[in-house]
C-alpha cells in the first residue's frame, strides 16, 4: 500500500521556517465562496461614529494605533496600513459586548475580525461567546488558546495577519430577538493584551435542501432534491431520517444536517464550509490506495465511522501498517470489539501495538480490556488477518482544529505520529511548519511498509513537496526525528486538503523544457525494495552540501540491506534517501552510492520515478570491478554479493547526455570512439569483430597508453585516469577492422 500519495506541482518554498514577526498586523482576506442572502448587521471599525458595542469594564478601551506601538515598542513599518486609526484593547480580564441582535431571521451568522495577542502565558486564551437571554448566561463559540491558537506577537502566516471567520448556525445556537456576542479575555496580568479591529457580523438565510433519494441515486439527478436543483455551495443540505445519499465525487455544502444515512465512498470528497450535524449515520470508505475526505470548516456534532484499509501480515510491528486514528474519543475495547474479524489476534492480544517514542521502539499488544483511547496524531502498528487485507473501523468525532503530539528523544530521537484528520494532510505544510520540532539530518516523513513495489520504508521531505506533491493519506501514521525532547509536533486545519492524485513517473519522462528531474534508484533482493532518491532543481535550498529538508538521511535500522547516497560536497559519512542538487549538476554529478549487503545476496540495481534531460543516460559505476552498467530504458544491473558490503567508496550514479558526451566522435562500421566529460573515461561501443588492440597518441605521435579491448562486450571502457587533459589520437586495430580518431579528454 502506497502510504503517501503524490500529487500536482507545488510552488516552492524559500525557506524552513517562515520568521515571527513582533508587528501590529497587515490583514487580507479572500472569501473561499459568496454566501447567499448574506446580510450585514454591524461592521465596525472603531475609527469613526457610533458602534454597537459596549465597554465592559476598565480592563477595555479604544486606543489609537500609535498608542499600541509605543507601549508595545513596536515597528508600525513592518505592517503598514493596518491600525491606522482606533482599535480596542483588552487586557486583563477585559471584555466587548455587542448590543443586543435579532437574529431570529436568519439560519447562520458570520462573525469576522482582525486581532493580535501580546504577552499571553502558554494555556491562556480568550473567548468569543454567545447570549439568547440578553448576557444572562453566555455559551462558548471559540476559545484561542495561546500555543495553539495563536503565539505572542504572532504575525501570522507568511506576517500577513490574522483574519478569524467565524461560523455558527440554529444547528448548534438559540436565535432570536434577544442575542449578543462578545468577545472576552481570560488572563490573571494586566500586561497581557488583546487587541482587536474590523468586527463584521452578517446573517445569511441559506435555503435548506432536503435529499429525497437513497444510496442507488445520483447526487447529480435534480429531481431528487427539494429544491428542484442540485446543490451548490451557498445551501444546507439536510438527509431525512429516511432517507440515504451517496457521495463518489468531490461535492462542498455550506451546512449539512444528516438525520438519516450519508456514505462518503473511497472517492468521494465531502466539504462542509460551515457547521456538520450528524444525528444518523455517517461512513466513510477506503481501499488499499484510495480514502474518502470529509473537510468542516465550522464546527462537527456527531460521530462517524471510517473504514480505514489496513494490510495483511504476519505478526511483527516491523513489517505491519502504521495507522493513525482518523477520528478522536475512540476507546480501544470499544475499538477491538467492532473488529474481532478484522485485526488480526489470538483471542487475547490484537496487532495493535503503540510505539514507545523516543524508546525502544514498539510496545505490547493491545487486549480487549485496553480503557484508554487511541490518541489522535498518533501511529500504532496494526494488522489484518494473513491473506485478508481489509479495513478496520474507526467511530468517534471529527477533527476540526489543531491537534498537538508530544515527541521524545530519550534514547533514540525516532517517533510515531499520524493524521489525525478525516482528510488527507499535506507534507510540504507540515514539514513547514513543524521545522522547528524535527532534527535537520532527518527533516522528512517516514513512512513503513509499501506492498506495492516492496519497500520498507518510503520517504517524502520538501524536495518531495516542490516536484510530486506529496500528501498523507487520512488515519496513516508515519516516523519524525525529534530535534529535542519535548518538542511538539502540530497538526493543523490548514494543512488539510482532499487531493490524492498520484502523479509520480515510474517510466522516463524526459522534457526539454521542465525545471525540475528527478530519479529513484533501487535496490532489489527478491520481494524486498530498497532505495535513494535523487531531485535536481534550482533554488536556495538546492545545493552540493547537506540542505535542510531537502536531503534527508534513511532511517537506519536495518544494516544487512540497505542503499543510500552520499553528498558531493562537505560530506559527513551521511546515509541520504533524499538528495536534492542544483539543477546544472543533471548531466556532471558523479554521486557516491552506498550500500549495506550479505555475503550470498542476490541484488538487482534498477531506476525509476524517472523525469530526466533528453538523451540523458545513468550509468552506475562498479570501481571495484571496473565495470559501468547503463541503466536507462528499464535495463538492471545484478551482482552477486561475495563478501559483506558496508559503506560507500564502491558503486557510483553518472549522467552522461548521449548527444555531448565529447567534443568530437568517430563512428565507422558503427563503431563509436567518445570522451565521456569529466570522468577520466573513454567509451567504445559498437560491433568489434575480435580482440582489439587500443593505442593512445599525444599530438606529438608518442605512445601514451597501449591496452586492448574483447569483441564480447558492446560497450568497453578505458580508464585515462593518469593521462593529462588535452587533445589526443586514439586508433583501434584489429584484422579486419582500423579506426583512429583525435579525441579531446577533460
Amino acid at each position: 500500500m502506497t502510504i503517501l500519495n503524490l500529487l500536482k506541482l507545488k510552488k516552492p518554498v524559500n525557506s524552513i521556517l517562515t520568521p515571527r514577526l513582533l508587528t501590529v498586523l497587515i490583514f487580507l482576506f479572500v472569501s473561499k465562496s459568496i454566501v447567499l442572502g448574506q446580510t450585514v448587521l454591524s461592521n465596525d471599525t472603531f475609527d469613526f461614529g457610533a458602534h454597537i458595542w459596549s465597554i465592559e469594564n476598565a480592563n477595555t478601551e479604544v486606543i489609537t494605533a500609535s498608542q499600541i506601538a509605543n507601549q508595545l515598542g513596536l515597528d508600525l513599518n513592518i505592517c503598514s496600513n493596518v491600525f491606522q486609526n482606533n482599535i480596542v484593547k483588552l487586557n486583563g480580564n477585559g471584555e466587548i459586548t455587542s448590543e443586543s441582535l435579532n437574529l431570529s431571521n436568519y439560519n447562520a451568522v458570520i462573525v469576522e475580525y482582525d486581532y493580535f495577542v501580546e504577552s499571553l502565558e502558554n494555556n491562556e486564551g480568550w473567548f468569543l461567546e454567545f447570549s439568547a437571554d440578553n448576557g444572562n448566561n453566555w455559551s462558548t463559540i471559540k476559545h484561542y488558546v495561546n500555543g495553539i491558537d495563536f503565539n505572542n506577537g504572532d504575525c501570522g502566516p507568511n506576517g500577513s495577519g490574522f483574519k478569524a471567520i467565524i461560523t455558527f448556525s440554529t444547528n448548534n445556537y438559540s436565535f432570536n430577538t434577544n442575542n449578543k456576542i462578545r468577545l472576552r479575555l481570560d488572563t490573571s496580568n494586566l500586561d497581557d493584551y488583546l487587541f482587536v479591529d474590523n468586527i463584521r457580523i452578517s446573517g445569511t438565510n441559506a435555503p435548506e435542501n432536503y435529499w429525497l433519494g437513497y444510496s442507488f441515486n445520483s447526487i447529480n439527478d435534480e429531481t431528487l432534491w427539494s429544491q428542484g436543483s442540485i446543490p451548490n455551495v451557498n445551501e444546507t443540505i439536510v438527509i431525512p431520517v429516511d432517507k440515504h445519499l451517496t457521495i463518489t465525487e468531490e461535492v462542498t455544502f455550506l451546512d449539512l444536517n444528516v438525520l438519516g444515512n450519508l456514505n462518503i465512498e473511497k472517492t468521494g470528497s465531502l466539504t462542509v464550509n460551515n457547521d456538520f450535524v450528524n444525528s444518523g449515520s455517517v461512513v466513510m470508505e477506503s481501499n488499499n490506495n484510495t480514502f474518502s475526505n470529509l473537510i468542516i470548516n465550522g464546527n462537527s456534532n456527531g460521530v462517524i465511522h471510517y473504514d480505514r484499509w489496513v494490510n495483511n501480515f504476519e505478526y511483527n510491528p516491523n513489517t505491519m501498517d502504521i495507522i493513525a486514528p482518523p477520528v478522536s474519543n475512540e476507546n480501544i475495547d470499544h475499538f477491538l470489539s467492532n473488529n474481532l474479524n478484522s485485526i488480526l489476534n489470538n483471542g487475547t492480544f490484537f496487532a495493535i501495538n503503540p510505539f514507545n517514542n523516543g524508546g525502544f521502539g514498539w510496545g505490547d499488544s493491545f487486549i480487549i480490556t485496553s480503557e484508554s483511547d487511541l490518541i489522535p496524531g498518533n501511529g500504532y502498528a496494526m494488522a489484518t488477518p494473513p491473506n485478508n487485507s481489509q479495513t478496520v473501523r474507526f467511530t468517534g468525532n471529527i477533527e476540526t482544529g489543531n491537534v498537538n503530539t508530544l515527541l521524545s528523544k530519550s534514547q533514540t530521537a525516532w517517533n510515531v505520529v499520524g493524521n489525525p484528520y478525516t482528510s488527507y494532510l499535506n507534507v510540504n505544510d507540515f514539514l513547514q511548519t513543524n521545522a522547528a520540532s524535527i532534527a535537520d539530518e532527518y527533516m522528512a516523513v517516514i513512512g513503513q511498509r509499501n506492498t506495492e513495489d516492496g519497500a520498507l520504508y518510503e520517504y517524502y521531505n520538501l524536495a518531495s513537496a516542490y516536484v510530486d506533491n506529496v500528501n498523507i493519506a487520512p488515519g496513516q501514521g508515519f516516523y519524525v526525528a525529534a530535534k529535542n525532547n519535548n518538542a511538539i509536533v502540530n497538526f493543523t486545519p490548514t494543512m488539510r486538503t482532499l487531493h490524492s492524485n498520484n502523479n509520480a513517473s515510474e517510466t522516463a519522462t524526459p522534457s526539454s523544457e521542465t525545471n525540475k528531474y528527478k530519479l529513484r534508484l533501487n535496490l532489489i533482493k527478491g520481494n524486498e525494495v530498497r532505495y535513494t532518491q535523487f531531485y535536481f532543481f534550482n533554488n536556495n535550498n538546492s545545493s552540493e552540501g547537506f540542505d535542510t529538508g531537502y536531503d534527508a538521511n534513511i532511517y537506519d535500522q536495518d544494516n544487512n540491506f540497505n542503499i543510500y547516497s552520499n553528498l558531493l560536497a562537505n560530506s559527513n559519512n551521511e546515509k541520504l534517501a533524499i538528495q536534492t542538487l542544483p539543477l546544472n549538476n543533471v548531466e556532471e554529478s558523479i554521486i557516491p552510492i552506498g550500500l549495506e549487503a550479505q555475503a550470498g545476496d542476490q541484488l538487482t540495481f534498477s531506476i525509476n520515478n524517472i523525469d530526466l534531460p533528453p538523451n540523458t543516460i545513468v550509468w552506475l559505476e562498479d570501481r571495484d570491478s571496473s565495470n559501468w552498467n547503463e541503466l536507462t530504458n528499464s535495463s538492471t544491473f545484478t551482482l552477486n554479493v561475495t563478501e559483506t558490503i558496508s559503506g560507500s567508496g564502491r558503486f557510483y550514479l553518472h549522467f552522461e547526455n548521449d548527444t555531448v558526451l565529447s567534443s568530437n566522435e568517430f563512428e565507422l562500421n558503427n563503431i563509436s570512439i567518445k570522451s565521456i566529460f569529466n570522468t577520466e573515461q573513454i567509451l567504445i561501443t559498437g560491433d568489434l569483430l575480435e580482440t582489439t588492440q587500443v593505442n593512445i597518441y599525444d599530438v606529438n605521435g608518442r605512445l601514451i597508453l597501449k591496452t586492448s579491448v574483447d569483441n564480447f562486450a558492446s560497450t568497453n571502457r578505458i580508464d585515462v585516469t593518469h593521462i593529462n587533459k588535452g587533445v589526443y589520437i586514439i586508433e583501434l586495430k584489429n584484422t579486419y577492422q582500423t579506426v583512429s580518431q583525435q579525441v579531446l579528454i577533460q
